[in-house]
C-alpha cells in the first residue's frame, strides 16, 4: 500500500478476453503481502499508460474472443478496491451470478436467431417439387428446436425472478447457463444443418 492510502499493482494477467473493447479490468490482487487471507480485487482502468497490451494469443479452435496478456505496473485509489480486503473471490463471485444471467440471455438469442434465419430458408428453398418446409422431418424438427427454445428462456426468466426476491442460489444460475449452454448448441447445430454450406459461408446470401 502507498503512503498516499493508495494501491500499487504490479504484476501479469494471462488470457485475458475482451481487452479490445474494455475500459477496465477486474484484477485479483496478493493485498497482503503474502499473510494468511484471500485476495482482494480492484477494478483498474485498462486505459491507462501503466498497463501493458503485452501480447495476444492466437487460438486453435474459434477465435471470436481475443486472449490477451497484460502488465500491470501502476498506483490505483483506495476507490478503486471493490470490497473488503481479502473479500475478492466472494465479491467476483457475486458479480458471476449476473455474468452467467447475461451470457445466457446472449446464447438463447444467438441460437433464436440462426433458427430464425434457416427456417425463413427452409420456407423458400424449393426440392423435389416442394419447399423443404413442407417435408415434415424438417418441420418437426424446427417445432422442436423451438420448443427448446422457450423451455429454456421460461428457466432464464424464473431466474430472474428468483434473483430479484433475493433467493436464487448459485447452483440455480450456474445451471440455467448450462441449460441455456447446451440448448443454444443444439439448436444452433439444426439450424446449420438445415441451411446447409451456406450456414458456414461468409459470403452474403
Amino acid at each position: 500500500r502507498t503512503d498516499s492510502g493508495g494501491w500499487r499493482i504490479s504484476g501479469t494477467k494471462r488470457y485475458i478476453s475482451n481487452v479490445e473493447n474494455a475500459t477496465h479490468g477486474l484484477v485479483l490482487v496478493d493485498a497482503t503481502y503474502g499473510r494468511r487471507s484471500g485476495p482482494t480485487v480492484f477494478l483498474v482502468p485498462l486505459t491507462s499508460a501503466c498497463v501493458t497490451k503485452a501480447g495476444h494469443y492466437g487460438k486453435l479452435g474459434t477465435d471470436s474472443v481475443g486472449a490477451w496478456r497484460l502488465v500491470f505496473d501502476c498506483e490505483v485509489s483506495d476507490g478503486c478496491r471493490l470490497g473488503p480486503i481479502g473479500a475478492g473471490l466472494a465479491v467476483l463471485l457475486g458479480a458471476l451470478r449476473y455474468e452467467r444471467m447475461a451470457v445466457s440471455c446472449a446464447m438463447l438469442a444467438g441460437a433464436r436467431h440462426a433458427l430464425s434465419l434457416s427456417v425463413e430458408f427452409l420456407r423458400q428453398r424449393e426440392s423435389q417439387g416442394g419447399r423443404l418446409y413442407e417435408l415434415s422431418t424438417l418441420s418437426h424438427r424446427a417445432a422442436e428446436a423451438w420448443v427448446d427454445l422457450q423451455a429454456s428462456a421460461a428457466l432464464l426468466e424464473q431466474l430472474v425472478d428468483r434473483d430479484e426476491q433475493g433467493v436464487a442460489s448459485d447452483a440455480d444460475y450456474a445451471a440455467v447457463k448450462f441449460h441455456a449452454a447446451t440448448t443454444a448448441q443444439r439448436v444452433t447445430d439444426t439450424a446449420l444443418q438445415f441451411l446447409g454450406g451456406r450456414g458456414v459461408d461468409r459470403r452474403p446470401g
